[in-house]
């Protein structure tokens, strides 16, 4: 059992769920509060396939995160079996390849349902000895080497069992869209693969995320849907209180704040049209301008000057960028949004060399092999990422090394799609 979970498991499984910011306090609680949600009725009983949905940028992934580690869900869950078990995967399209692939997805859900449940391990050891083919020592086929057709195989003979098991299990599956192919393979896969068989032992049940595409509308259609933007007024309205009273001590004395701070509040929450991601990076644009000791009247000037479409943003994040810098700008974005797998820091290093030509030693020491100093050199090219590319780049640190493995990412998916575009 120990052995096969650990050929299904693969390292970056767990990346794009750690990379998603936890929700602010008292955000998205209304999952399970809200009568108009029916979610926790889902939990206990229901067998549609619930789809959340939404702008990009409303908060999809943190809200499936927090579904999927909230105490509530678990609860409900249990009040319908003894035995219960949660499983997860997010797609990610920024990562590896295999987060965004099938093979993912299919190895990720087996692993955790033989991780719950490890008397169904002996099905799949099986299905390793019939298939195969090759010489070797133990005489099986390597699982991590299994095409998604008889992973799928595998899965569904693990999943369908009639008999010797009782439990539920409960998949939360985020970023649908993410996937790197047909988006109606994996919706449909999901409709087929929950339809229970006659006396089948494991129950299970599925929530799932994605952007509103035509193929998943078609797909889910008459499932329960939830559309987060239209629900997030009040998260919102908390977020921005929250940083704008953190930072209250750097505001205008003035007997009238309270009312005017309310009131800029409340414009950014209509601005926002549900768009967490675009709140995000609006407020850190008025704190700044507080820092510069703007007024309430200049913070809402400066508010009206922002654009509310996602990508007219990040024009205008761009076009801050120092003229001088523009060359080096570009470098960066094209060097993350040209490869197919994660880079990190030290990646950057490498791959900007031939294009540099205005760096001084340790740079030069590093690239002559002198490698003493790639911390050094990381530290200043992490220094160059930040200030060069507008918060379009961000740097997401490694809990098992340095700076120089910390990967260098897109800060949303959407600000991949912005730079593809032909226009831009």
């Amino acid at each position: 059992s120990e052995e096969i979970s650990r050929r299904l498991d693969f390292d970056s499984r767990r990346h794009r769920y750690d990379d998603i910011d936890e929700a602010h306090h008292l955000t998205f609680e209304w999952i399970f509060d809200d009568p108009t949600v029916v979610f926790t009725s889902w939990l206990q009983s229901g067998e549609e396939i619930p789809w959340i949905t939404g702008l990009p940028g409303s908060g999809k992934s943190t809200l499936m995160k927090l579904i999927y580690d909230h105490p509530k869900t678990r609860h409900y869950l249990s009040l319908r079996s003894r035995r219960v078990a949660l499983a997860d995967f997010f797609f990610h399209y920024r990562g590896s390849k295999i987060d965004r692939s099938f093979a993912g997805l299919l190895r990720a859900l087996l692993l955790q349902i033989l991780d719950a449940f490890p008397e169904l391990s002996p099905i799949v050891g099986a299905m390793q000895v019939q298939g195969y083919s090759g010489v070797g020592a133990r005489g099986v086929s390597k699982i991590e080497t299994w095409p998604p057709s008889k992973l799928k195989r595998a899965l569904y003979a693990v999943a369908k069992q009639t008999r010797g098991l009782a439990g539920h299990i409960c998949f939360f599956v985020d970023g649908l869209d993410e996937f790197e192919g047909d988006g109606s393979e994996s919706a449909s896969f999901f409709s087929d693969f929950l339809r229970p068989v006659p006396d089948q032992m494991l129950k299970m049940k599925a929530c799932l995320s994605s952007r509103p595409h035509n193929a998943f509308q078609d797909e889910f259609r008459g499932c329960p849907s939830l559309s987060i933007h239209e629900k997030t007024k009040n998260d919102i309205f908390r977020y921005v209180a929250f940083r704008f009273g953190a930072a209250k001590g750097d505001w205008p004395l003035s007997s009238s704040n309270d009312f005017t701070l309310e009131r800029l509040i409340n414009q950014v929450v209509t601005r926002a049209s549900g768009v967490f991601l675009w709140v995000r990076l609006v407020v850190n644009q008025l704190l700044q301008s507080l820092t510069d000791r703007d007024t309430i009247s200049e913070l809402e000037e400066r508010l009206n000057e922002l654009p509310e479409d996602l990508e007219d943003l990040y024009k205008r994040m761009l076009r801050q960028t120092r003229p001088r810098h523009l060359r080096v700008t570009m470098l960066l974005l094209q060097i993350v949004q040209s490869t197919c797998q994660p880079l990190v820091v030290l990646d950057i290093c490498d791959a900007a060399q031939p294009f540099e030509t205005t760096m001084s030693s340790p740079w030069f020491d590093y690239w002559s092999g002198n490698f003493s100093k790639t911390a050094e050199i990381c530290q200043s090219m992490s220094g160059r990422i930040k200030s060069r590319c507008g918060g379009l780049l961000e740097i997401q640190g490694s809990e098992t090394g340095g700076l120089e493995v910390s990967t260098v990412q897109f800060l949303h998916q959407t600000v991949k799609d912005f730079l593809a575009r032909k226009d831009v």
